[in-house]
């Protein structure tokens, strides 16, 4: 992570990649190369020794310089956030998805959400803006060092006021993302806000029953634990229940996810 000046610009860049295998085959070279001087009797197999097992250390670290020398970078100032890409774009690391900026013209609150693989949907890792529905592709990027160069530069983590929250999933709900909806749940917990005028649902429950119904025919041992998340989030819904009354109909609803799972 480096910094400039007194804007407080910080550029964040892609972890460097194939460090371990390089370093390893380093390793094993330069002890083969130990091994082979010493069973040589002459000083000329020595030396042949030397830069055979020297052409191929170097070659190693070539590789490795080939490999990291356009590692993109992202831009970091207090107002924009902006992915930069290095000379190696389209290698590897190098598959960003569409080129984004982050304004905080567009919101204030930065969410970093992990890589979903999930049966019939894949996205990679992502830095997104709450609220503002854009996001910028990390792949490459190790969450720890873009948090800490977001924090330097003034940007703060949140997810936003819990309407916000709410308006998120409903989002991804509405346009029929159903396991970005589930992954959001999970990574700011559930979203105690009702899902209809009644107050008998969560949210999250919601979302989650929804996915799990589509994963069903797909991944049924998943679809199961998806329910039974469902009838969680709808136990901690039924916590903050006003009365008596409301608490009964939404433990129901728990056990009626609850229950989905054994279907």
């Amino acid at each position: 992570m480096q910094s400039a000046g007194g804007t407080r610009a910080v550029s964040v860049r892609q972890r460097a990649r194939a460090t371990i295998p390089v370093a390893i085959g380093v390793v094993v070279l330069a002890l083969g190369m130990v091994t082979a001087i010493g069973a040589q009797p002459t000083t000329s197999g020595k030396i042949g020794s030397v830069v055979f097992f020297g052409l191929f250390i170097l070659l190693c670290f070539w590789i490795w310089w080939q490999l990291n020398r356009g590692r993109d970078r992202l831009r970091i100032t207090p107002d924009a956030i902006s992915l930069v890409r290095g000379r190696g774009r389209g290698r590897g690391l190098g598959r960003g998805g569409p080129f984004v900026t982050l304004t905080r013209e567009r919101g204030t609150d930065l969410r970093l959400i992990p890589a979903l693989r999930d049966p019939g949907t894949e996205t990679g890792p992502r830095l997104a803006l709450v609220g503002s529905g854009e996001a910028i592709t990390l792949y490459g990027f190790r969450f720890d060092a873009v948090r800490r160069g977001c924090t330097a530069a003034g940007w703060r983590f949140g997810n936003g006021t819990p309407e916000q929250a709410a308006r998120d999933l409903r989002e991804l709900l509405d346009s029929g993302q159903l396991a970005e909806a589930a992954q959001l749940v999970d990574v700011f917990g559930p979203c105690d806000w009702p899902a209809s005028a009644d107050g008998t649902t969560s949210l999250s429950a919601l979302v989650l029953e929804r996915y799990a119904d589509d994963l069903w025919r797909r991944d049924t041992p998943a679809a199961r634990a998806a329910y039974l998340r469902a009838a969680a989030a709808q136990r901690s819904f039924a916590a903050y229940a006003s009365s008596g009354g409301e608490g009964s109909a939404r433990m129901a609803e728990a056990g009626r996810l609850a229950a989905k799972a054994n279907g």
